[in-house]
Order: C-alpha cells, then structure tokens, then sequence
C-alpha cells in the first residue's frame, strides 16, 4: 500500500507541472495578446479542439484501461488506431469545411473580425485532432503498464513548443494556432517512438475480438460531453458580451484550474486505491481535502484582485482587465470546495459503472444551467454565466455526496 501512495504522491507533482505548464501558456497569451475580440475567438477554437482532446482522454483512461486485461493485444491496438485515424479525419474535415458554421454555433455573438480570427484559427486546429487523440490512445496504454511519466509526454511538448514559439514569434494572434499544431505533432511523435521502445513489443498476438458494447466507452463518451458541454454553453454567452469577457472568464479558470487539478485530482487516485475495497473505510481524507480546498477557496476570494494583479497586470493586459478577472475568481471560488469533491466521488460511481446515474444527473444539471442563462442573460449578461456555472458546479456535487450518504452511509467510518 505504501508503493501506491508513493506512486501517487510521484504524480501528484507531474500533475503539478504539467499544470503549470499549461498555466504558463495561458500567461503568454495574456501577457502578449491581452483581452480583445482576436483572443476570443482563440479560445472559442481552443474550446472547440478540447473537447475533442477531453472526450478522447477520459475516454481511453477509463473506457478502456480496464479491459486491456484481457484484450492485451496487437490486433486490438491496430483496430483502434485505425479507428481514431478514420474518426480523425472525419473530424478534421467537418472543422476545417464547417469552420464558420461551427463558429457561429458556438459563438453566434461574435462579429467581424471575431469571426473570421475565429474560423481560420479553428481551420488550422483542425489539423491537431489526428495527434490529440492518438496521442491519448498511446497514453492509455503507457498508464497502463504504468510509465506515467511518459503518458503525459504529449500534453507536456504541446506546451513546451507553444510557449517557447510565443515567446520567439508574437506578431499576431495565429501564431497559437500554428504553436499548437507544431506541438501537439511533434508530441504526438515523441510519445510514438517512446510507445514503440516500451509497450508495442510487449503486446500479445491474441485473436480475441473485443466488443465496444462490452464496455463504458460509449457512456464515458457521453458523460465527458456532457461535462464539456457547459464549457461550451458559457462560450455561446459570452459571445455577446463585451469584448474581451470569454477571455477574462479563461484567465480567471485557469487560476481555479490550477489549484482544483493539484489537489483534486492526486486525491482522487488515493481514493481509487481505496475504491479497491467493497467498502470506503477511510473518508477523513475526503473531509480533509474539503477543508483544504475551502480554505484555498476562501483566500482566492479575499484576495482576488491581488492575486490577479500579480498573476496578469502585465504586457496586454489592461487595469479593467485585472478588475474582470478579479470578479470572476470571486464567482468561482464560491463553488470550488463543492466541485472538488464531485471530482473526487465520481471516480466512484466510474469504478461502479453508475454511468447513467451520472448521465442523468449531469442532465439536470446541463438543463438548469441553461434555464438560469437564459432567463437572466439578457439583464446581467457576464454575471448571468458565472452564476449558471457556480450553481451546476455545486448543484452536481450536492446530487453526488447525496447518493452517496443515502446508498453508502452505513458503510462509511471515520478512521483516525
């Protein structure tokens, strides 16, 4: 047991500094493009992209890891990649001949400029969802024989090359477009040879056909749209708002994300060590983590203009900017704590494969969040949004810690 909490403890500060990596990507935007309509519409084609590289992650990880077990084989490799090459380029020929469709589906508030930064943006990332999802093929089957370091290999060059190209070249806002691209191929080719000396030789010549419908694919599929989905709700919103505002709101996330992601998730694998067992015997750990992340919550509130000051009142960014920022982390660090855990207890009820309790609860939740928009856009508009993404967050959680004190409570003890 003691290997294990080593090996999370070894992944907890990876984690960390992929983080900060992409943390420091976002700085780079900030701090040479600012808050304008061009670095809008980077973001909106960002989101667009991610959800294909979140779907593909969550997943492989847990669609299927588990059933490597038994499908440990070559021709059970050479089937998937196949298929998310031929997926792939169905994808990238519906983003790069639908990119204006796309973007005004998304972003029906954007105008002019917006859109047509937009669209050719979103053209160029059309071209990084082949690697993106190969990649997180390459790196399902690393985690699973336990190189973890490696499986993060290709996020990690992504961006590395993005920053460093930000740093050489930032005459316009396309050059992350292009950054992102040079990244995600060449960490998609690194993680390959790195795939190819470590796993492929070991893979069995087994003939067993493996079943989609044997597995949570489909589900986890849904589910992490679903998830993603809200991310894409705010995006459409925000695009009538002011200039500026979807960018605001992403460099505000992202200093949430920073600290949900470091110590959320590094609890959330001690958990599955514990969700091993029929039974969670521990869970002061959770209450733990929950006080932790209050607490974190509480000062990013209390000190949300300084913090933002410190972070981004640089280069681009302008005093307005710090002050949008600021409201947006105090938004945010109202539902951080509550999030934390839906975060850390859904990795329950995958273990458990409860797929479509959790579809039916993100649901409701989808739905609310898109009634509170609807009703209150129009008269808060940038506020509007923040409260649909506060209630979701702790409406989901609230929905998750109950199932689990009404279907779990006599099983749970307090151990000190």
């Amino acid at each position: 047991m003691n290997k294990i909490y080593k090996y999370v403890l070894s992944l907890t500060f990876l984690i960390l500094f992929l983080k900060i990596f992409g943390f420091f990507r976002t700085l780079g935007i900030a701090y040479f493009f600012g808050s304008n309509n061009e670095t809008d519409a980077i973001f909106v084609s960002i989101s667009i992209v991610m959800l294909f590289n979140m779907i593909a992650l969550k997943s492989f990880s847990e669609g299927i890891i588990p059933y490597l077990n038994t499908n440990f084989s070559k021709s059970y490799f050479k089937h998937k990649f196949l298929l998310i090459v031929g997926a792939s380029l169905i994808f990238n020929i519906v983003l790069f001949f639908f990119s204006k469709l796309i973007t005004r589906l998304v972003a029906p508030g954007f105008e002019g400029e917006s859109v047509i930064v937009a669209v050719d943006s979103l053209k160029i990332f059309s071209f990084s969802i082949l690697p993106i999802l190969l990649s997180s093929l390459l790196a399902a089957y690393l985690s699973y024989l336990k190189f973890y370091n490696h499986a993060h290999l290709g996020d990690f060059v992504r961006n590395i090359i993005l920053i460093i190209i930000l740093f050489l070249w930032h005459k316009n806002v396309y050059i992350i477009s292009y950054g992102w691209l040079i990244g995600s191929w060449l960490g998609f080719f690194i993680l390959l040879i790195v795939f190819f000396s470590k796993v492929y030789m070991n893979l069995t010549h087994s003939t067993n056909r493996f079943k989609l419908s044997d597995s949570g694919i489909f589900y986890t599929v849904f589910i992490n749209v679903l998830i993603y989905i809200t991310v894409i709700i705010d995006k459409l919103f925000l695009s009538f708002t002011t200039s500026g505002n979807i960018a605001n709101f992403t460099y505000a996330d992202s200093v949430r994300s920073l600290i949900l992601t470091t110590f959320v998730i590094a609890t959330s694998r001690i958990f599955l060590v514990e969700f091993s067992y029929n039974t969670l015997k521990n869970i002061k750990p959770l209450i733990n983590i929950f006080v932790f992340v209050t607490i974190c919550a509480v000062v990013l509130f209390l000190f949300s203009y300084k913090l933002s000051e410190i972070i981004y009142y640089r280069g681009e960014i302008s005093l307005i900017d710090i002050k949008i920022i600021s409201g947006n982390l105090k938004f945010i660090a109202v539902s951080l704590p509550f999030y934390s855990m839906y975060q850390i207890l859904s990795q329950k009820l995958f273990s458990e494969k409860k797929y479509w309790f959790l579809i039916k609860a993100l649901l409701i939740c989808v739905i609310i969040k898109i009634i509170i928009c609807l009703l209150s856009f129009q008269k808060y508009q940038l506020y509007a949004v923040l409260t649909s993404k506060v209630v979701f967050e702790i409406l989901i959680s609230i929905i998750i810690v109950m199932y689990f004190i009404k279907n779990k409570r006599p099983k749970f003890s307090i151990c000190s």
